[in-house]
């Protein structure tokens, strides 16, 4: 009955958990258009938003690459500790 338990307590916290970062992508994109719009032609904003892929789909060559080599034991922390770095840096 307890594993039952815990394990309906850890889905209620995984659901949350995967909530709380949608919600967070989704606030972040509307405020990213919404400054970017406040400063620049609505015209422009398809442009940033190819930009945006480009750069995202040369990242994802350069991380499969990296993955490759050193592995995700290696890579995945340092990823997350450079994804939080840049998040702090971002707000400070």
């Amino acid at each position: 009955m307890s594993s039952e338990r815990d394990t309906g307590a850890a889905a209620f916290t995984a659901m949350l958990g995967a909530a709380v970062i949608i919600a967070h992508q989704v606030a972040a994109k509307a405020t990213r258009q919404t400054l970017f719009l406040s400063s620049f032609r609505s015209d422009s904003l398809p442009l940033l938003i190819i930009a945006a892929a480009l750069f995202s789909m040369g990242l994802v060559l350069l991380t499969s690459r990296a993955m490759a080599a050193a592995g995700p034991a290696r890579l995945v922390p340092a990823a997350f500790w450079a994804s939080g770095m840049l998040h702090l840096a971002e707000w400070a």
